[in-house]
Formats: structure tokens, sequence, C-alpha cells
């Protein structure tokens, strides 16, 4: 998804269906990740079910 405008002009889920580690979750509730973390996140911030 690509906007013209700045960074608030579009708001995109950040959905992962696997735990994820404490500081991932303490980094998203604080409005830390952008959308390029996801690979980040995917790779290196879930723990297994």
């Amino acid at each position: 998804m690509r906007s013209h405008g700045g960074l608030h002009e579009t708001t995109v889920p950040f959905i992962v269906n696997r735990p994820l580690v404490d500081d991932v979750t303490s980094r998203l509730a604080a409005g830390e990740l952008r959308n390029f973390d996801l690979f980040h996140v995917l790779c290196n911030g879930t723990r297994d079910p």
C-alpha cells in the first residue's frame, strides 16, 4: 500500500499469527514499529505457540 502524503495519512494493520516476544510487544504498544519492521518481527520477534 502506498501513499502520496505523510505518515499520518494511512494506517496499515500489523497482523501476525504467532505470539510476539516481549520487546516487540512493548515497541508495538508504544507505536514504535513501522512497516519496514515487519520482516524483522517475522524472522526474530515471534515465539512458538
